[in-house]
């Protein structure tokens, strides 16, 4: 498999409601924002353009400094991350897709995911810390693996779903937020990648990060403490920063 196809494959997972089109030597992306738009052009990992329909602006240059902070990652993982931050640099949309709205009555409930990965616990009442923060707002989460900080860090920017009403003055504390976290395109395949993680490495402090660290990250860490590792001991680092 080409690594276009990879990073096809990864945008279609972050960006599940919005048209993504694969041609032979690059990837076209419409992002709608209200009434922004903004046309990606992905010709390789490290070589984006993209312009504002609207104004004509281009971002390009500053897409280009966002993936030079990016080579943490794998090469198909990049460019998804990077269109991610300049998404919520721009519009500050907190992976929440404002093509829809969500409402709490119209619930996805996630009880079979819950038991399969009980499945795979070695001990649900083991010693273990979960802290949520924001990726902005500290040293990139590689550098706090090397300061040894944290075990692994996970990125819930992945996780796109609907948009609740009052988004911002909602936390992932809060109900609405949980189940619209749980609703979203990304969250089964993250929250799998963090309990295989921890079950065979054994890990016991795990960090788990969005953009602002207000809302996807604190979701997970509270589904987790709920329904995986009741007895975890949590900590929300940029709740209400």
């Amino acid at each position: 498999m080409s690594l276009l196809q990879l990073i096809y494959d990864d945008l279609k997972l972050k960006f599940i409601n919005y048209e993504i089109n694969f041609y032979e030597t690059f990837i076209w992306f419409k992002y709608t924002f209200e009434k922004n738009i903004i046309i990606f052009e992905i010709y390789a990992f490290n070589s984006i353009d993209a312009t504002c329909e609207n104004t004509l602006e281009s971002y390009t240059d500053e897409l280009f400094d966002i993936l030079n902070t990016l080579d943490y990652l794998d090469q198909y993982e990049i460019p998804t991350n990077a269109i991610d931050i300049l998404i919520s640099n721009k519009f500050d949309s907190s992976g929440f897709d404002d093509t829809q709205e969500f409402e709490l009555d119209n619930k996805i409930k996630k009880d079979y995911l819950y038991k399969e990965l009980l499945l795979k616990i070695k001990d649900p009442l083991k010693d273990i810390e979960f802290f949520s923060f924001g990726e902005t707002k500290h040293p990139k989460p590689h550098i706090l693996e090397q300061q040894k900080l944290y075990d692994k860090t996970f990125d819930a920017r992945y996780i796109n779903s609907a948009k609740p009403k009052g988004l911002r003055d909602l936390r992932g504390t809060d109900e609405i937020i949980q189940k619209c976290i749980e609703s979203g395109s990304g969250f089964d395949f993250i929250m799998n990648c963090i309990i295989n993680y921890i079950e065979i490495n054994n890990s016991r402090i795990i960090g788990i990060y969005c953009r602002s660290g207000h809302h996807r990250s604190v979701a997970v860490v509270e589904l987790l403490k709920k329904h995986i590792y009741v007895n975890a001991k949590i900590k929300h680092l940029d709740i209400n920063k």
